[in-house]
């Protein structure tokens, strides 16, 4: 129940929550946001139940812990992005912990004195199957709190998929020319129909099988290419580890011409019908995918075969009333007809561009056959504030996770920044030693040890005496629980 809560509130902080995430040391954007911020967190013992733990100790503990620094960024979440950060993780406003965060691309980069003022370099396109570790040997759920903390992986690929789709829709729109009687054109060579018609404000025109054929190549080359195997694995296996399904995707996702052929077996192409309010795409008899925009209502629908037997949906629909955005969204696997998985989102009172204040809210919930038991619904709630509609401008932020026994707000997080724009003079170029982290094995493990031991504890012992004696047990007893101690020491 714990990994499944874990797994759906990284999901959602993957989609909804700026991150910062790197990419080439090139700058892709004319300027910067530099943020001068304050970020901590609080837990609150009255929303759980009755536990063994010394809650009220952690609540006493975090309220006075806080992450507070500047940072400058440019195309955040996406691959391309950009980060420079100086902070410190401070008690009571008192700086304890200082370092340095840079990156570009998947390479991140970690100097604290700490750690001796060493930069530690952490080869990101490692790190789902670094995290994984520590759920196969000790069932942490580790592997969630790496999508969280890895929102571009999803980026990447999401926009992986997506760019050749929107690539090939938008080449047969251009090439497809009407013909004066509204007929449709016939390519000579293969019969299959190419050109659009345009009648009453709607355009129809057909993308040919080998068109779709060609696609499906592109695609499965995402996932066969050597690297792109390897981060497109681990990224699934990360996500679906407890379902066991990601050698499914990722043998599905490298040979899309087999879903192909179930949707066309007599290699018809997909017919586009295309209007002022929305899109229809079908192939063989069904529609895989339809879009709609009407009065600020927007409905998306699409489903595909995976072979064999099973079928995936996916539909959203958001509504638009100029002061804020409500959504619903459903993803679902069926085997058979019988529902194997889903995952419904539903959103209300998102902010619209322009907006200064609002509340939110985001409920999600799993459902399906491969679950012993159904998880309990996951609730995030949201406040914000904003001085201006555009930089610069000061940004407060509270996002709460709703108990789902109590339905109180259990564990916030509390974000309160100046964020302006600046120019991409504050990044500069530095060369660090590639020594990546996430190759750890004993031997490396043993020299870290050695090296960074002694400051570690310097810097940990002022952190530690200002624990509550409840805090100190439960972080030695989950430790011992797991074995994690021992690992230390030894």
């Amino acid at each position: 129940m714990k990994a499944i809560t874990l797994r759906i509130l990284a999901l959602i902080l993957c989609l909804v929550l700026p991150a910062a995430a790197m990419a080439d040391t090139y700058l892709i954007e004319d300027t910067s946001t530099h943020v001068d911020f304050t970020l901590g967190v609080g837990l609150h013992a009255d929303a759980f139940p009755k536990s063994e733990a010394h809650l009220a100790d952690w609540e006493s503990f975090l309220s006075r812990l806080t992450l507070s620094g500047s940072l400058n960024g440019q195309a955040f979440l996406q691959p391309q992005s950009r980060v420079y950060m100086e902070a410190a993780l401070c008690i009571d406003g008192e700086e304890k912990i200082p370092f340095t965060y840079d990156g570009a691309h998947s390479y991140r980069y970690l100097i604290t004195p700490m750690l001796m003022n060493d930069p530690v370099h952490f080869q990101m396109h490692n790190f789902f199957d670094f995290m994984l570790k520590p759920y196969y040997f000790t069932e942490l759920p580790t592997q969630y709190i790496a999508m969280f903390l890895y929102p571009n992986a999803t980026w990447f690929i999401a926009d992986s998929f997506y760019t050749p789709v929107a690539e090939m829709i938008r080449e047969a729109r251009e090439d497809a020319p009407a013909e004066p009687d509204g007929d449709v054109y016939l390519d000579a060579d293969n019969a299959q129909p190419v050109a659009a018609e345009e009648n009453d404000g709607e355009t129809v025109y057909v993308v040919p099988y080998e068109r779709l054929y060609e696609l499906c190549e592109t695609l499965d080359y995402i996932t066969t290419d050597d690297d792109g195997y390897y981060r497109v694995y681990c990224y699934f296996d990360a996500l679906l580890a407890e379902l066991y399904a990601s050698y499914m995707v990722t043998d599905t996702l490298s040979s899309l011409e087999f879903v192909l052929d179930e949707l066309d077996p007599d290699e018809e192409g997909m017919t586009v019908q295309e209007t002022e309010t929305g899109m229809v795409c079908t192939i063989g008899d069904i529609e895989v995918f339809t879009k709609s925009v009407s009065d600020g209502v927007t409905d998306i629908s699409l489903q595909l075969p995976i072979p064999t037997d099973y079928w995936t949906t996916f539909t959203y629909r958001g509504i638009d009333t100029g002061d804020s955005i409500s959504f619903t969204a459903l993803a679902s696997v069926t085997y058979e007809g019988d529902l194997a998985v889903s995952l419904s989102l539903e959103g209300e009172g998102l902010p619209v561009e322009g907006a200064l204040t609002g509340e939110s809210t985001v409920t999600a919930q799993m459902d399906g056959y491969v679950f012993e038991e159904v998880p309990a619904p996951l609730t995030l709630t949201c406040s914000w504030s904003r001085t201006a509609a555009e930089l610069p401008y000061d940004l407060d932020l509270t996002v709460d996770w709703i108990h789902p026994q109590t339905g109180l707000p259990a564990f916030s997080v509390y974000f309160s920044g100046a964020l302006s724009q600046v120019d991409n003079s504050v990044f500069t170029d530095v060369e660090y030693p590639q020594n990546d982290f996430f190759s750890l094995n004993d031997m490396y493990l043993q020299e870290y040890k050695s090296r960074w031991a002694p400051t570690i504890g310097l810097y940990m012992l002022p952190v530690v005496m200002e624990m509550p004696a409840g805090v100190i047990d439960d972080t030695l007893k989950f430790m011992i629980d797991k074995d994690i101690l021992i690992s230390i020491l030894e």
